[in-house]
């Protein structure tokens, strides 16, 4: 596929402006970015100024992909566009150079975003695998959320953190939430327990010792 990226890049450079619909073309700059050769950068570039979102929103996340970074000048416009995949788009593409305004922005977003952008910024967050705060603003998602789909994303995200190599801030938090929540939060917290101790090999037993061991030290009492 590499040695192949040029050539389907040259052909994705003649062909993206004569795309007969902006749906196409969205597909087209979304293949581009899935090519991995970084010379799409600039090209990908010229797609942030097409007049469709969809195309704007693929470039995006393709540039995010190919860890183009851009100035805050050039994503400003998007940040702002009030269109939830190009900010969220933007925020991404933007973490590459500066993750920890990023997730400011994103919480402060949260406060006063509708469905549609909490779910686009807890797939975005869900990028920030490397960022404990970001897991973090997740779980915190995760505990007040009423909506089964964006409930769905951020499980989804926070299912990306699991590693044994930082487990326990992840299931301590989430089991202490599964014996304190009810209804739909707790048996899909629970599914996301259980994927998560299949992910890094622990045993129900070992979930429920840090588990535990979590809520004592929160103040939670055990059992």
């Amino acid at each position: 596929v590499q040695a192949e990226a040029p050539a389907a890049l040259e052909a994705a450079r003649q062909g993206i402006p004569d795309a007969p619909d902006p749906q196409v073309k969205a597909t087209m700059v979304s293949a581009v970015g899935s090519l991995g050769h970084a010379g799409a950068g600039p090209l990908l570039q010229t797609c942030l100024l097409a007049s469709d979102a969809r195309v704007v929103a693929a470039a995006l996340d393709a540039l995010f992909r190919l860890r183009v970074s851009l100035p805050l000048s050039t994503l400003a416009p998007f940040l702002e566009s009030g269109n939830h995949k190009l900010t969220t788009g933007a925020l991404a593409v933007l973490s590459l150079t500066a993750p920890e305004r990023v997730l400011t922005a994103a919480r402060e977003l949260l406060a006063h975003a509708g469905p549609e952008l909490r779910g686009s910024l807890a797939c975005m967050l869900g990028e920030l695998t490397e960022r404990s705060e970001a897991r973090d603003l997740l779980l915190e998602m995760l505990g007040r959320e009423t909506r089964k789909p964006v409930l769905r994303q951020i499980a989804a995200s926070l299912r990306r953190f699991a590693s044994r190599r930082v487990a326990a801030g992840l299931v301590g938090p989430l089991y202490d939430m599964k014996k304190r929540m009810r209804g739909t939060r707790q048996v899909l917290i629970q599914n996301l327990l259980v994927e998560i101790g299949t992910e890094i090999g622990w045993v129900e037993a070992r979930i429920q010792e840090v588990g535990e061991d979590y809520r004592r030290q929160a103040g939670h009492g055990g059992g």
